[in-house]
C-alpha cells in the first residue's frame, strides 16, 4: 500500500488520501491479508511499516518534498517483485516506475489537480490499472476497472439526535470549497457558523474569510483530527458544501451523513452520487445553469436597535443585510416587506436588493455597513435606490421575504 508522505498515515487532522490508505489497510489486515504499508515513520499501522522519510512534508517545512518523494517511490519499487499487487495512492508519480516490475499495480485516482497530469495517466493507460472514485470524476480519456466511493470508519461517528443551532464548514479554506459562500449562507440565515479546515488559500481566507471572525456569530477552530471531527459534524444542525468546483469526492459529506447531519451542498461534481434525491438528502442546486430559484419566507424579524436609531424597518434592515451577505453576487435578487405598506417609521414596505445594489450605493457616496450599524437601513436604499414606497395597503398578513437565484435573462 503505497499512501502519500505530505501527512501521516493516518493523518492527526488533514490528508484525506492519507486517510482512505489508511482505512484500506487496516481493514485488509483484520481479513488476514498481509500487507505492507509504505508511509512516513511516525505513521501507525497494524501491517508491516516500511518508511524512509521521518515526517510528513507538510508538517516539518525542512523537508524538501520532491525529494523525499523520490525516494519514498523508489524504494518501493525497489521491493515490488516481493509483493502480489501494489495499490498507489500517491497520483501519477508511481505510474512513471511501473516500467521496472512485473507486479500490477493498481492505482486509485483521487482526483484531477489539472489537466495537465492528463499524459501521464495516458501513457500508462492500459498498462497499469485505474479505479475512480466516482464516476463524476472519469476522464474520457481513459480506462478504469471500478469505480469505488471511498468509505469510513463508522466506529468514529456518533450519531446526535438533538444538534445545536449551528452550521458548519468542514474543509479546505479555499474558492474550490466554497468558505465564502458558507458564510454568506449562515448570514443570511442569522446563524452560527462555525469553519473547520487548513488554509489552503492564504490571500482567499486573508480576504473573504478573516474579516468576517468575530468568535461569536463565526468561529474558526483551524484543522481539526478525528474525536473534534466527530463532535463538530455531530453537533451542527447541518453541514454546509456549497462547493465552486466538480468535487471528485468529498468525504466530509457522508463522514456527517454517518452522524446524523444534513447536508446542504451545490450538485456538482460527485454530489448527486452521494446525495441520493429522495434518499438519503435532498440536493440542492442554487448554482445550475438556467435553474430559478425562489425561496420564500413570513415572520417578522427582530432587530436590535442602537441608542439614537435612524430611519430604519426591519424589512430594509434584513435587506440591507443581505445585500452585504451576499456582497454583489450577480445571480441573486430579494425583496423584503411588510404586507401592510409600512415598515418602521419612514412611510416605506421595505426593498429591494439586487447585484447592484451595494455599488449603487457606492456610487451615491453612502455607507452600507455604516447605514446598517446605526439602523438607518431606509437612508441608505432612499439614496441608492430600491425603497418600497407604494403606502398603506388595507391589509396585514406578514412581513414577506422572496429571494430569487438565477432568474430568467429578462428580470429588469
Amino acid at each position: 500500500m503505497l499512501s502519500p508522505i505530505a501527512w501521516r498515515t493516518p493523518p492527526r487532522h488533514y490528508g484525506p488520501w492519507e486517510n482512505v490508505a489508511s482505512l484500506l489497510t487496516e481493514e485488509l489486515v483484520a481479513r488476514g491479508h498481509v500487507v505492507t504499508l509504505f508511509a512516513t515513520a511516525d505513521s501507525q499501522t497494524s501491517a508491516t511499516l516500511h518508511a524512509v522519510c521521518p515526517r510528513g512534508y507538510e508538517e516539518d517545512r525542512s523537508l524538501i518534498p520532491k525529494v523525499w518523494e523520490c525516494l519514498h517511490i523508489s524504494e518501493l519499487f525497489e521491493h515490488a517483485d516481493g509483493y502480489d499487487i501494489i495499490h498507489n495512492h500517491f497520483d501519477y508519480l508511481p505510474l512513471t516506475y511501473t516500467g521496472l516490475t512485473t507486479t500490477p499495480v493498481v492505482t486509485t485516482i483521487h482526483g484531477f489537480s489539472s489537466p495537465g497530469i492528463l499524459p501521464v495517466y495516458k501513457k500508462y493507460n492500459g498498462k497499469a490499472f485505474y479505479v475512480s472514485i466516482s464516476d463524476a470524476d472519469r476522464s474520457p480519456d481513459l480506462d478504469y476497472i471500478k469505480t469505488i466511493h471511498h468509505g469510513i470508519d463508522i466506529q468514529q461517528f456518533d450519531f446526535q439526535l438533538t444538534p445545536d443551532d449551528t452550521l458548519l464548514f468542514f474543509g479546505r479554506i479555499h474558492n474550490d470549497k466554497g468558505a465564502r459562500e458558507a458564510l454568506n449562507i449562515a448570514k443570511a440565515c442569522n446563524k452560527k457558523l462555525i469553519l473547520a479546515g487548513i488554509i489552503q488559500d492564504q490571500a482567499y481566507y486573508d480576504q473573504y474569510v478573516a474579516p468576517h471572525i468575530d468568535n461569536d456569530k463565526v468561529i474558526y477552530v483551524g484543522s481539526v483530527g478525528p474525536v473534534e471531527r466527530n463532535g463538530l459534524l455531530g453537533k451542527a444542525c447541518a453541514l454546509l458544501h456549497p462547493i465552486q468546483f466538480d468535487e471528485p469526492f468529498g468525504l466530509s459529506v457522508i463522514e456527517s451523513m454517518a452522524c446524523g447531519t444534513p447536508v446542504i451542498a451545490f450538485e456538482r461534481g460527485s454530489m448527486p452520487e452521494l446525495i441520493e434525491n429522495g434518499k438519503n438528502a435532498v440536493p440542492l442546486d442554487l448554482a445550475g445553469p438556467g435553474r430559478a430559484v425562489c425561496l420564500l419566507s413570513g415572520g417578522e424579524t427582530t432587530v436590535k436597535l442602537g441608542p439614537d436609531p435612524g430611519i430604519g424597518g426591519r424589512n430594509t434592515q434584513y435587506a440591507l443585510a443581505l445585500a452585504l451577505a451576499l456582497d454583489g453576487h450577480p445571480a441573486i435578487w430579494a425583496l423584503a416587506a411588510d404586507t401592510d405598506g409600512i415598515d418602521g417609521r419612514g412611510g416605506h414596505s421595505g426593498a429591494v436588493v439586487g447585484p447592484d445594489t451595494l455599488e449603487r450605493g457606492r456610487r451615491a457616496e453612502v455607507d452600507a455597513a455604516g447605514c446598517l450599524r446605526r439602523n438607518d437601513s431606509a437612508a441608505f436604499f432612499r439614496r441608492a435606490g430600491g425603497l418600497l414606497e407604494e403606502g398603506p395597503t388595507g391589509t396585514n398578513v406578514n412581513d414577506f421575504r422572496a429571494i430569487l437565484v438565477n432568474p430568467p435573462d429578462s428580470l429588469p
